[in-house]
């Protein structure tokens, strides 16, 4: 009975991701920084092999580096001013947008911190008859402290540290936009794999 029982569980999913994933699929992984959301959308794009484009690499690469070792930069200030991060968000759809053209799923990863941008995202999904995921990683604040305290002894290809933390707790409004069937939320407090299992 269990065998049969783990047998059905595979074919229900199976017949899920035929249904779910028969037309291109626009995954936007989001939340605080630390949350976990890179780590699993970098994961997710190797599994399945779709081509990957984060903020903080796109922003940099527009825009010249962040921060070195050892320095600060404030909240939204430098290359995170408002109107370049609203340019940010803006290459990323367009770059989504090219890859949902020709049939390809693509993985979005970036704060998305702001209700507009994830309508923006949606919209681009309808306007080409694509799927949309909106996955929406949380854990706990001393988490998020726990991990960005751990950034300021690295270089890594993000910029936030815990000083910004505030801001970002502050200024993240809640995806209440989203219905259900769009909304994945994850919890990434512990490990990250048993995460990114719920995923698949």
């Amino acid at each position: 009975k269990a065998l049969g029982r783990e047998a059905r569980r595979y074919l229900e999913q199976a017949y899920r991701y035929a249904v779910r994933f028969s037309r291109p699929t626009l995954w936007v992984f989001c939340g605080l920084p630390a949350s976990g959301k890179s780590t699993l959308a970098r994961e997710l794009s190797r599994v399945y092999g779709h081509v990957l484009f984060q903020s903080d690499a796109v922003r940099k690469e527009a825009f010249g580096k962040g921060v070195q070792k050892g320095e600060g930069v404030g909240f939204g200030e430098g290359i995170y001013r408002p109107e370049i991060t609203a340019l940010v968000y803006g290459q990323l759809l367009a770059l989504a947008q090219e890859e949902l053209k020709h049939g390809r799923s693509v993985i979005l990863d970036a704060t998305y911190g702001q209700r507009k941008w994830r309508r923006d995202a949606q919209q681009l999904a309808d306007d080409i008859d694509a799927n949309v995921l909106i996955v929406e990683c949380r854990c706990t604040e001393p988490t998020l402290r726990k991990r960005l305290a751990s950034r300021e002894r690295q270089l890594g290809l993000s910029d936030a540290r815990l000083g910004h933390l505030p801001e970002f707790l502050s200024r993240f409004e809640a995806i209440d936009e989203v219905s259900r069937d769009r909304h994945v939320r994850l919890s990434t407090d512990n490990r990250l794999p048993t995460a990114f299992a719920r995923l698949l």
